[in-house]
């Protein structure tokens, strides 16, 4: 898997950096969002990084996607939805805390 920065945006605002990239990769089957939001952390250590979209090139082994990287968590919390958090593994869904 080979991730290529496109654009860095800083968003004063709302507290946050935005980063567009491109994920090639050589398998079969797609990336995963959680092992592109692992690869991202490595390359950015600081503040709390969120993978807002992550979408296939059809025909290519080419992934588009976009990541937030918010000055905190707190800040992350209150402006992203909750489904966001759930597919970043950040949050965990009721129906999965009654399991447990």
């Amino acid at each position: 898997m080979n991730i290529e920065i496109g654009a860095e945006k800083e968003n004063k605002f709302l507290g946050r950096r935005t980063i567009e990239f491109v994920v090639n990769f050589e398998r079969k089957e797609t990336v995963k969002l959680l092992d592109v939001r692992k690869e991202l952390l490595s390359r950015y250590p600081s503040g709390f990084l969120v993978v807002y979209t992550l979408r296939n090139t059809f025909g290519l082994r080419r992934m588009k996607g976009v990541a937030h990287i918010y000055s905190d968590e707190a800040t992350a919390r209150a402006v992203l939805p909750d489904y966001i958090l759930k597919k970043n593994g950040l949050m965990e869904d009721a129906k999965e805390k009654e399991k447990k």
